[in-house]
């Protein structure tokens, strides 16, 4: 199990990499974050809705029921991912990866507030870390903009809360595992199209400056490198998207998946600046360093229970339509009631 947890972890690493470096090659051709995540999340439903359908023999739209519970957490996404894309126009991918370790700090508080997780005084210390490391990050990014940072800040608070919400619905067991990816994914992207139509496609056909400079330049590019890097950077998007709701399907709680997120962040961080040959300075990287240290931190500060207690969520039973059962271990430590 933890063999097949840590090559799943690593694959997660390794597509999520792939993602935020080619969505910020993408967005230098072609600056449309809405369309670049609407192509990412139409191959993610789709591969959510054939891994659906291979486990359960169901289609992802005969769980129409359960949308309602799901609704929160495909907002939440959405709004992660826009705001997320939206800020590497603005930002390095190393600055925004580094402000999105405040996740752990939003965490936290949702997992407080919703799920009634403990707090210790060593938690309330890594938080600060955190702060800490983002602040000297910020203060020393060559390209700072309050506006890049905003949204950054903004999608690790969205990302917090889709994981909590995702959590939620598992435990509760409105709906299996499988089941809760396909609707995410598919909801998500049907959040995504109508946006779309109004902010790219509408200014283009009835005019409009920024639309037509966009698709000018994008025609202007190579048609096969643009065409190339919109299917690979949509499929490693697809295989992250998968590979993260897997690691949080996988761990205790969605502050132990927000701890494997920082770590990936660092791996993320590391690779971007190999990638674009972004330059670091002492005190730039010991903040992002210090940030990433502080999920270290936070997760010796993990009380063992919680550890233990629930290593995966329930898994789906598919002869009841894809509904996971649920136990009273789980309700008492989440504080959630099966209803």
């Amino acid at each position: 199990m933890r063999l097949q947890l840590a090559a799943t972890v690593l694959a997660y690493y390794a597509s999520s990499v792939l993602t935020s470096c080619l969505t910020k090659e993408l967005l230098t051709l072609l600056p449309r974050p809405l369309t670049i995540a609407l192509l990412q999340q139409v191959v993610a439903a789709a591969v959510g809705a054939w891994d659906h359908r291979r486990r359960s023999g169901e289609p992802v739209l005969a769980y129409e029921r359960h949308w309602h519970a799901a609704l929160p957490a495909s907002s939440a996404l959405v709004v992660a991912m826009l705001a997320y894309r939206v800020s590497l126009l603005y930002n390095a991918v190393s600055f925004s990866q580094a402000v999105k370790t405040l996740q752990l700090l939003f965490s936290a508080v949702l997992a407080r507030a919703l799920l009634r997780e403990a707090l210790p005084p060593l938690r309330l210390l890594s938080l600060v870390l955190c702060l800490c490391g983002v602040g000297a990050t910020s203060a020393t990014e060559a390209n700072f903009t309050p506006v890049g940072f905003a949204l950054a800040v903004l999608s690790s608070a969205a990302q917090a809360l889709q994981a909590v919400k995702s959590k939620q619905v598992l435990v509760r067991g409105d709906v299996g595992r499988t089941a809760l990816f396909a609707i995410c994914a598919f909801q998500a992207m049907l959040l995504l199209l109508p946006c779309w139509l109004v902010v790219d496609v509408a200014p283009l056909l009835f005019g409009g400056g920024g639309a037509a400079a966009a698709a000018s330049a994008a025609a202007s590019a190579e048609p096969g490198r643009l065409a190339l890097l919109l299917a690979a950077n949509a499929l490693a998007n697809g295989a992250a998207q998968r590979l993260s709701f897997a690691v949080l399907c996988a761990v205790s709680s969605p502050v132990s998946a927000a701890v494997i997120n920082h770590a990936k962040r660092l791996v993320v961080i590391a690779g971007a600046v190999a990638w674009f040959g972004t330059p670091v300075s002492v005190v730039h990287g010991g903040g992002i360093a210090t940030a990433c240290g502080a999920m270290v931190l936070y997760q010796l500060a993990t009380p063992a229970p919680s550890r233990r207690v629930l290593a995966a969520p329930p898994a789906p039973d598919v002869e009841s339509g894809g509904r996971a059962a649920s136990s009273p271990a789980a309700e008492r430590l989440l504080g959630a009631k099966v209803t």
